[in-house]
């Protein structure tokens, strides 16, 4: 799942009012929640405090009233029991002790005894009485006030050999004193709950009988009712059992607590039972306990306070409220900055964008809001460098405008200039084909000279041998000699010929390979200019994609914008080395055909010189062969001279053979070498037509971008 701020659907405003917002709200809420719960925590550690104090207070309140009782019921038993120890009990005596108990203590509402069968003083027979309720005679006085509060000795209780009450046979097991459980009882006329505290009367270890003070439980009552504990908190006392001995609720007064229909009545049920200070929450009541120590015999009493828990949260309630009102005015009036803000960076930042995009379709001619540029925050830095890139961008991309324009055209009178060197390489390959012809020719017809005058040394050698055939072989021989001459002259009319042929396409070779080297030294030049523009262009290409990438996510497309043209830049660099390296060569091959035409130039002279030897050869070989004729007597003496001329003579022919056939070999390398010169002219006129299509290429890239003027 991504997180808020990956959310690519969602607008920047409102990702960031969302993003911050959340944050406030989380940090709000959380102080709201901590004030909330710190607020709590100290009301309930207030109220606990004070129901603790109060239920101590009226715990020890209760002890105090019933406490009174208590001790009165084991004083009576101390000194009954003190009587019966030293054999001075006398029952007028008692009944006057206790009388007078019951006189000093108006709670008291009864103060009795019950004595085992004649342990009193062993007087039951002398007292038995058969008119009376009890006919024993056993010792049991009660002393009670009646509904007017006046004090009686009743006599309507009849004793019993086993009495199972547990206010005799509780003491009388345990030998402890108690309370006993609440019961109902009338005082003044009114319907109250009344309990009684007994004590046993032990001489030496024996239970002798039961001493007993009855009280009502209605000032206990009163006293509960003044209890005030916030709202509605009530105070109750209870018993080890469970009975409610005092409550706000009067129809729950006697009866046990575990059968109410209280929420919490089975916390105070527990409470009862344990008899021990502590506090516990059910629901929305919070109670708190403390026991209440009464006679010897069990845990006691308990006086229980309940409070609501609404009420004792009230006022952190309220502080709640107005924390939640004040923390959501605040917060809203932090929406509102916030809102505010976020759109005033949003603003910018849209404006940026769609700079971004007008730059990244290649449009440059728009600018940015002086307002945003002169902000003086991180976005103002921004945009004060997208600026700067896009003048940047407008700058670089006019320059490779105009070099684009000059490279196209200068692209363009290249693609003119190797057509005409194609052309004139043409023409020199021509020629110099002609001139390998014209030089086999050249040596076909040294070989024909050849065979004439070896022909001609054999006839001087038969001239040796007859001299009759002398005249005949002169006159053949005079013959053959004029037609070698005729040879001779043609040979020499087309060397002549060839020479100038040679001489005027190597001064036309000359001076187009001179026209190509310049042409080519000016391409260098331009060359190395688109070289360098292309290295400028890749270096602000990439400088450009710097900047864009330290744009982030808003100067991705003009990144791509600046990996295209890096790109071409480095297609330009790449066809202009090559362009460098076919124009190299082509110098390299220019300075060889020069040499060669140079060269080849000097052995047509030579040539020319050796046929000029040969004609004067046979001019002179004409001469000897006239003189011969008119001495012809002298025939036998010259034969021997003119074999050796002869063989002179056929040598020279065959130098001259050779010499046509180096010639024509050297005619045939400069054809190979024209031939390669053409081959490389066609790879030039290729790479300048490459040229002149990337030159077009970038000029339509260029001419997509609107820049400023």
């Amino acid at each position: 799942m991504p997180e808020l701020g990956d959310c690519p659907n969602m607008k920047l405003q409102t990702r960031l009012f969302v993003l911050i917002v959340s944050v406030v709200f989380l940090t709000v809420s959380l102080v709201v929640a901590t004030q909330a719960y710190r607020s709590r925590e100290a009301a309930l550690q207030s109220a606990e405090e004070l129901a603790q104090s109060l239920t101590k207070q009226y715990a020890r309140q209760t002890e105090n009233k019933l406490g009174n009782a208590m001790q009165a019921t084991n004083a009576l038993a101390s000194v009954l029991a003190a009587m019966k120890a030293t054999n001075t009990t006398s029952r007028k005596s008692v009944d006057q002790m206790l009388r007078n108990v019951l006189e000093q203590n108006p709670a008291f509402t009864a103060v009795w005894s019950l004595w085992e069968p004649n342990r009193f003083d062993g007087l039951d027979a002398q007292y038995a009485n058969p008119s009376k309720e009890d006919k024993t005679g056993a010792y049991m006085p009660v002393w009670a006030r009646d509904a007017e509060n006046r004090i009686l000795y009743d006599e309507t209780f009849v004793y019993s050999q086993e009495i199972t009450e547990d206010y005799y046979k509780l003491p009388k097991q345990t030998k402890k004193s108690a309370v006993m459980e609440p019961y109902a009882g009338s005082v003044n006329h009114k319907e109250v709950l009344m309990t009684s505290f007994v004590a046993p009367i032990v001489v030496n270890g024996v239970f002798e009988g039961v001493i007993g003070v009855d009280m009502s439980l209605g000032d206990l009552q009163v006293m509960n009712n003044s209890l005030s504990i916030y709202q509605t908190g009530t105070g109750m006392i209870l018993t080890e059992k469970g009975t409610v001995v005092s409550a706000k609720e009067a129809d729950l007064l006697g009866k046990n607590v575990g059968d109410s229909k209280l929420s919490y009545a089975g916390l105070l049920k527990v409470a009862a039972e344990k008899g021990t200070d502590g506090r516990s929450i059910d629901g929305d009541t919070y109670l708190t306990y403390a026991p209440i120590q009464l006679g010897e015999e069990g845990k006691g009493w308990t006086y229980a306070v309940s409070v609501p828990l609404h009420e004792v949260t009230a006022e952190s309630d309220k502080t709640l409220m107005l924390t939640l009102v004040t923390g959501g005015a605040g917060l809203l009036l932090i929406c509102i900055l916030i809102m505010g803000i976020t759109r005033s960076i949003v603003r910018v930042v849209a404006r940026l964008a769609e700079h971004a995009t007008q730059v990244a379709e290649g449009d440059f001619t728009h600018s940015i809001e002086p307002a945003v540029l002169s902000r003086r925050d991180e976005l103002g830095v921004l945009a004060r460098s997208f600026a700067r890139i896009a003048e940047n961008m407008n700058r670089m991309i006019g320059q490779i405008s105009h070099g684009a324009m000059e490279a196209a055209g200068t692209a363009e009178q290249l693609r003119l200039d190797a057509g005409e060197t194609k052309a004139a390489s043409e023409q020199i390959s021509q020629s110099v084909s002609q001139i390998a012809q014209g030089s086999d020719e050249q040596a076909a017809s040294a070989e024909e000279s050849a065979k004439a005058l070896q022909q001609m040394a054999e006839q001087i050698g038969m001239v040796a041998d007859t001299a009759a055939s002398v005249l005949g072989a002169s006159q053949e021989m005079s013959r053959r000699a004029a037609d070698g001459l005729t040879v001779v002259g043609d040979a020499m009319v087309q060397v002549e010929q060839i020479m100038k042929t040679i001489e005027a396409g190597t001064e036309q070779v000359a001076s187009v390979v001179n026209v190509l080297h310049s042409d080519s030294t000016e391409i260098r030049d331009i060359l190395q200019l688109i070289s360098h523009v292309s290295a400028q262009t890749n270096l602000l290409s990439l400088n450009a994609a710097i900047e864009a990438a330290r744009s982030g996510e808003a100067g991705r497309g003009f990144a791509v914008v600046a990996d295209e043209i890096r790109k071409l830049a480095g297609q330009s660099q790449y066809a202009t080395d090559q362009i460098q390296t076919i124009m190299g060569n082509i110098q390299n091959n220019t300075s060889m055909t020069l040499s060669v035409m140079e060269s080849g130039k000097a052995d047509v002279e030579s040539v020319k010189e050796l046929i000029h030897n040969v004609s004067q050869v046979f001019f002179s070989l004409e001469a000897a062969i006239g003189e011969t004729e008119r001495q012809i007597e002298q025939l036998s003496l010259l034969s021997a001279n003119m074999t050796a001329n002869a063989e002179e003579v056929t040598a020279g022919i065959e130098e001259m053979a050779t010499i046509a056939r180096e010639s024509t070999g050297q005619v045939n390398n400069a054809a190979h070498s024209a031939q390669q010169q053409l081959v490389a002219m066609n790879s030039v006129v290729q790479s300048v037509m490459n040229v002149s299509e990337l030159s077009q290429e970038l000029k339509r890239l260029v001419s997509s971008f609107k820049v400023k003027a």
